[in-house]
């Protein structure tokens, strides 16, 4: 697990979210389905398995929110949001009390080109600004 901690975030700080995807799920999966396998009928370790679903659902938030969100708070069992920092309910006394705060990661490209770049300038000027819609394309109300 902690390999593929490691590999994941390193490829989420080069944007590589293929990469990402492909360390914080499909390995992580396939590394858990070793571990069934070598367990054979003794069964796996209860404890493992909640904490490999904590680290699974923590390195794929940034992909599949809603999915993340889900087994977070249905399967888990666990309150707040996967990202969210925790902060204790109750301060003790004398205690300075904070904000909660949500944690996470929002990538932007401030640039396309390409085929994006085309789709976007379309867009564009297709968007009417008084009504705050897109005008309808002619080509494709006549099917």
């Amino acid at each position: 697990m902690n390999i593929a901690i490691r590999l994941t975030e390193k490829a989420y700080e080069n944007c590589l979210f293929r990469e990402a995807l492909k360390n914080g799920f499909y390995d992580l999966q396939a590394a858990r389905d070793e571990y069934r396998l070598s367990c054979g009928s003794g069964g796996m370790n209860h404890d493992l398995i909640l904490k490999f679903m904590d680290v699974q659902t923590r390195l794929i938030e940034p992909i599949c929110p809603q999915f993340a969100e889900h087994v977070w708070r249905e399967l888990l069992k666990k309150e707040g949001s996967v990202k969210q920092l925790s902060v204790p309910r109750r301060p003790k006394k004398g205690a300075q009390v904070t904000e909660e705060k949500m944690k996470g990661l929002v990538y932007v490209n401030e640039e396309f080109d390409g085929w994006k770049a085309h789709c976007l300038e379309i867009l564009q000027r297709k968007f009417d600004q008084q009504t705050r819609t897109f005008a309808p394309d002619q080509r494709y109300l006549e099917n």
